[in-house]
């Protein structure tokens, strides 16, 4: 017995160093992973900033690099990805010339098909974001709209904490007011706020608010995707009797305390504007509105009475469907990605569909405030793809529409086009090239210069990247277009001042990053003149 496992023993031993000696003579043979691959070339940016960190184009600024030295006249240097001419180079600096056309960014050297990062160099021009604005953490998730109130704004949007401040009782969802410093403020109470998301505020005639979104409480009172709130914020509410199924145990449940706007839909609120009757218009995703009669309900069951409505619809001051506005109508069919409301309350409805109400809409359409589709606004037609991005200023009227289009009322465009209140282009904008790349949004300020940002990297073939402020005729100049790499969607933007007291604005949306600093989905933004 001990012979044979003694003799197994030595057949697993050889069977195992054949195995080995089989390995290795394969690993012999093979060919090296490794080889052919390019030598270090002792380049190394040093860690010390740039002599000075920013500068104006055309002017000299000194970078700490070694081993460059040797491979003088065989190397690149660009800055932001534009070419940069060498002014001098020493065994650990170079000097390099800032272009006449380039944004704030990183300096790169490309040696024998190897790229070596350096430092940031920022560009300086008209435009620059405030870091005297005390937001940090800023909101957890994006913002929808900001709303200028009370020598603040308030923000609505998909957020549940901002500066990190949601603790309770400090609850923060959906809905903030920061004052014009960034900071929260207790000039509004909204209460224990909403249950869901918030797409849309606007204030009514008599100086209330109205809330729209996809939320079904706010304040704990249900609510159907939209809230009336009081001018301080808090939820606008009213006691009605209902029925009592147990008043001898239970004589308090004879009464209930209701939203006082009683009035929701089946589906999601995009967008709300006022009526002069304080009502409101929405715009949205819903396909009925319903109301309660609470001469039916008690505190635990409601009875709903509901009435079908598509994409559009008003609402008296009291919640109640008018029916003399929209009423069992087909809406749009496809997709609503923005409205505006003109100052003369006629509602721009943009998108990706093809008809509203059964008359053919090539992706945007303009409806009067008695519910009727105003075809003058569309007379040379619409857009021949879609449109992600509608906006208006009420200061000059204009509205600008971005998205994936490349022809608009029959004409070409490259993805944004500027519109007058009559709906007709604007042919003294013309928008240049983004080397195949789609705007996200665009927005005239009071100032005539237009606000573009997307996903591109250049603009008529200089270095722009995502951020574009345009002069009135489309022409990016220089001073103007500074401003480093911008990630992100706007949904929202508020003309304001900055904490010098020059012009600027306040976007919110999906906000990563602007100019090498981190945003939070909100950021001020300096405009010198």
């Amino acid at each position: 017995m001990k012979q044979s496992i003694y003799t197994k023993f030595i057949g697993v031993l050889l069977l195992a160093l054949v195995l080995v000696q089989g390995c290795a003579q394969k690993e012999e043979i093979g060919v090296n992973p490794y080889e052919g691959g390019k030598e270090a070339l002792g380049v190394k940016f040093a860690s010390t900033k740039p002599d000075p960190m920013s500068g104006l184009p055309g002017e000299v600024i000194t970078v700490g690099v070694r081993g460059l030295k040797v491979y003088e006249g065989k190397f690149q240097v660009f800055l932001n990805e534009v070419p940069a001419e060498v002014v001098a180079l020493t065994e650990s600096t170079i000097d390099i010339r800032i272009p006449q056309e380039v944004s704030s960014g990183t300096v790169t050297v490309v040696l024998d098909g190897q790229m070596f990062l350096g430092p940031r160099i920022g560009v300086e021009g008209n435009v620059s974001v405030d870091t005297d604005y005390k937001v940090v953490n800023g909101f957890n998730s994006y913002v929808s709209q900001l709303l200028a109130n009370t020598g603040g704004h308030i923000a609505v949007g998909g957020f549940t904490n901002f500066e990190n401040e949601a603790t309770a009782p400090n609850y923060i969802s959906g809905i903030h007011f920061i004052n014009s410093l960034g900071q929260s403020s207790t000039v509004m109470d909204f209460g224990r706020r909403a249950t869901g998301t918030i797409s849309s505020i606007t204030k009514l005639p008599n100086g209330k608010f109205m809330v729209g979104g996809f939320l079904t409480e706010f304040n704990r009172r249900d609510v159907g995707g939209l809230a009336r709130l009081t001018d301080k914020g808090l939820l606008d509410t009213m006691v009605v009797p209902v029925i009592n199924p147990d008043p001898e145990n239970k004589p308090l449940n004879g009464i209930d305390t209701v939203s006082a706007f009683n009035g929701g839909f089946l589906g999601g609120v995009s967008y709300v504007f006022p009526a002069p009757d304080n009502g409101v218009y929405v715009v949205g995703s819903f396909l009925s509105h319903w109301k309660i009669d609470y001469n039916y309900s008690s505190r635990e069951v409601r009875r709903y009475i509901y009435t079908k409505v598509n994409s559009v619809a008003k609402l008296k001051e009291n919640g109640s469907l008018d029916s003399s506005f929209n009423i069992n109508n087909a809406g749009v069919n496809g997709v609503v990605s923005g409205a505006v409301q003109l100052n003369d309350g006629r509602i721009v409805i943009s998108g990706l569909f093809n008809s509203y109400n059964g008359t053919p809409a090539a992706n945007i359409v303009c409806i009067k405030p008695n519910g009727e589709v105003d075809p003058t606004f569309t007379a040379a037609g619409g857009s021949n793809k879609e449109i992600s991005s509608i906006t208006h200023n009420p200061t000059n009227g204009k509205v600008v529409l971005a998205g994936s289009f490349t022809s608009y009322g029959g004409k070409p465009t490259n993805g944004v086009v500027v519109l007058n209140n009559s709906g007709a282009i604007d042919e003294t904008f013309t928008f240049g090239d983004l080397d195949g790349e789609t705007p996200n949004y665009a927005y005239k300020l009071n100032n005539g210069r237009i606000l573009v940002t997307g996903s591109f990297l250049k603009y008529n073939n200089a270095s722009r990247r995502g951020i574009l402020i345009l002069e009135p005729n489309g022409v990016a100049k220089q001073e103007n277009n500074n401003l480093g790499t911008f990630s992100g969607i706007p949904r929202t933007l508020v003309e304001t001042t900055s904490s010098l007291g020059n012009p600027a604005i306040l976007l919110g949306g999906f906000i990563f990053s602007v100019d090498g600093k981190q945003a939070n989905n909100i950021v001020k933004i300096e405009l010198k003149n």
